[in-house]
């Protein structure tokens, strides 16, 4: 899944930022090894933490120093827990709504004979006015998929952005020209980008600022 790899992608990104030895999320310190110097940071209270570990005695960097990676790693933590949610409950409405529709097409249709009026035109208009609110369902679905799919795209590009903003010194709206002149450099999608930010902590070159305005995402 995007979003389970993305969250693997940024603890990387915060080890190689900080050099760190170890970075994973745990219930508490206790599940680590022991390390010479080590900060546990809240991500989502009371019971999950991000760990950081080192072997040698550095001192521990302060938490605004991977404040926007953390703040991206939490969006992508709750997005995860609810997308999983989502899908579990349209998997059980879709069974359901075809559950529902073999029901109605079978009870209709032995109604239909017990009365003598099984015609197969009757029955057939019947099945179809069936079977067409269960399409209806299914490309709602499908739209619900799609939208979250773009939803995820707007949440990497947001951490990418903050990342840039940290590393780089920019604001938002340049943070996101950024993006917009590497993924046109590239020709590949700007969430394309933000992934590969997100995965590598990759530095694009920086290119002249565009006279033109661009919305911010």
């Amino acid at each position: 899944m995007v979003l389970k790899r993305s969250v693997g992608a940024l603890l990387k990104l915060i080890a190689q930022r900080l050099s760190a030895d170890a970075v994973s999320l745990s219930k508490s310190r206790a599940e680590q090894p022991g390390f010479v110097t080590s900060m546990l940071v809240p991500i989502l209270p009371p019971s999950v933490h991000l760990f950081l570990g080192w072997r040698d005695s550095r001192p521990t960097p302060d938490v605004a120093d991977i404040a926007p990676v953390i703040e991206g790693l939490k969006l992508i933590l709750a997005k995860d827990r609810q997308e999983g949610e989502l899908h579990s409950l349209l998997a059980r409405a879709t069974r359901l709504q075809w559950e529902l529709a073999d029901c109605k097409i079978a009870e209709r249709t032995v109604g239909l004979i017990a009365s003598g009026e099984a015609e197969p035109a009757r029955i057939h208009k019947h099945i179809s006015r069936v079977l067409q609110s269960v399409e209806d369902f299914d490309a709602l679905s499908k739209r619900v998929e799609q939208l979250e799919f773009e939803i995820t795209g707007r949440m990497q590009i947001a951490a990418a952005k903050a990342i840039l903003q940290r590393t780089e010194g920019l604001n938002e709206q340049q943070s996101y020209l950024h993006l917009q002149r590497a993924s046109r450099r590239t020709r590949r999608a700007l969430v394309d980008v933000a992934n590969e930010i997100l995965s590598t902590g990759v530095k694009l070159p920086p290119k002249s600022q565009p006279t033109s305005s661009v919305p911010l995402e």
